[in-house]
């Protein structure tokens, strides 16, 4: 089963779409249509910026995965209303999070009232309840019910990391800015409703390639030209170990006892070694800039 029309644009509207990297209402770094590193390439760092087609695209990839999250966990059959409401919720407060919750307990344990109750409890993000959270997991718990829902724009976006009242939290990841703007290359399409960016067919989720703005010094790069830099200093380096480790920690993640918050702290982590080492790797540039030749 797929997210329907209605469904994915439930959730583009509530997530809203950012085209540069920010952090959300958890402090989590997050971009497009609320992707986050737990979610998969592309990282969000501080500076990263993306086109509406590849938010879409990245959308696209992102919904099949909760969607086959979804697939898996929930024993009992859905109807599409039930499909779609919980992809959203999924998709909002994390796989592992639906995993552990007493909502899919419920409904796989045949009770589909008390699941739509549970609906209601997700709506904290960092101790405090969003409006923004509650008025989201009503029109789930709607939707879940067979009911119409009427999603406003406004205010939409604004708040997405929820957590229950007495259940496990969502972790927090924290990242240090990196020093440089990025922006994506070759975006992926998907197809997408009429409140989405539409772009024609879904391809299979892939990872996607981050490429450098040129800036002043080394045009390559924009990062200052430094004689005898260490080669692991350089930004593009660092963007590639960290593209690389986007793409194996899915696989290996598991593996090494890391769930999908563990890796994506893991991703945060070299994200904010690379801007660690950009900004000595600047100090260095200017500090040899004005020191006098012997």
């Amino acid at each position: 089963m797929r997210t329907s029309p209605a469904g994915r644009a439930f959730i583009g509207r509530h997530e809203g779409l950012r085209l540069s990297a920010y952090r959300d209402a958890a402090g989590i770094w997050t971009i497009g249509y609320g992707h986050t590193a737990a979610a998969g390439p592309p990282v969000p760092v501080a500076g990263l910026t993306i086109t509406a087609a590849e938010a879409d695209a990245i959308l696209g990839r992102d919904l099949a995965r909760f969607e086959a999250a979804v697939a898996r966990l929930v024993t009992a059959a859905l109807s599409q209303d039930e499909f779609d409401a919980l992809v959203s919720f999924a998709f909002n407060v994390g796989e592992g999070a639906l995993r552990r919750s007493t909502l899919l307990k419920k409904l796989n344990a045949g009770d589909r009232a008390g699941a739509a109750v549970e609906f209601g409890r997700w709506n904290k993000a960092g101790g405090r309840v969003l409006a923004g959270l509650t008025r989201r997991r009503a029109e789930e718990r709607a939707m879940f019910e067979g009911g119409g829902v009427e999603v406003a724009a406004e205010g939409a976006g604004m708040d997405r990391i929820a957590t229950p009242a007495v259940e496990p939290t969502v972790a927090v990841m924290a990242s240090a800015p990196a020093p440089s703007t990025v922006t994506m290359s070759q975006p992926q399409p998907v197809a997408s409703p009429a409140s989405v960016p539409s772009v024609p067919g879904r391809p299979e989720p892939a990872p996607m390639v981050a490429e450098r703005v040129a800036g002043p010094g080394d045009t390559a790069t924009g990062e200052p030209v430094v004689a005898g830099k260490p080669a692991l200093a350089s930004k593009a380096v660092w963007g590639g170990l960290i593209a690389v480790a986007a793409a194996l920690l899915p696989v290996l993640g598991p593996a090494a006892g890391l769930d999908e918050a563990g890796q994506g702290q893991v991703l945060e982590t070299l994200a904010a070694l690379g801007g660690v080492i950009g900004g000595l790797v600047a100090i260095w540039g200017r500090l040899a800039a004005r020191a006098p030749i012997r």
